[in-house]
């Protein structure tokens, strides 16, 4: 098994974004290995990075399959920045984009957002100790 530190790095060089905001991602998504979190909306959350089943079309078609993003810590990881990758490009905004990994809806996005940001900047002292 990759230490998932290495995957993470490995994703974000990969989709050219910062490690500390996957891991900041993380750590405000809440998930684990083998978590699917049922919505109210009917949807379900799974694995570290909490990938929305809405997704699942999508990953499909691009090779992804939603039991590897519930059990695999890795492949959650390159999901949840591939997704990332996505919204940044449509966002044309940073921190729009890190708002609409959540939900293109401001009302869930922008506390997203700001959540990312507090847990990245947590991440990063907690570094310096």
């Amino acid at each position: 098994m990759i230490p998932l530190p290495v995957c993470e790095t490995a994703a974000a060089i990969y989709y050219h974004e910062p490690v500390i905001i996957l891991r900041a991602i993380a750590k405000v998504e809440g998930g684990w290995r083998g978590a699917r979190v049922q919505d109210a909306n009917g949807t379900a959350d799974h694995g570290l990075m909490q990938i929305n089943s809405v997704w699942r079309p999508v990953l499909h078609r691009e090779g992804w399959r939603m039991h590897s993003v519930q059990w695999h810590d890795c492949a959650s990881t390159f999901v949840g920045a591939w997704i990332l990758r996505q919204e940044l490009n449509q966002a044309h905004n940073f921190w729009l984009g890190v708002a609409w990994y959540q939900s293109r809806n401001p009302v869930y996005g922008v506390p997203f957002a700001h959540k990312v940001y507090r847990a990245a900047q947590e991440i990063t002292d907690g570094s310096k100790r």
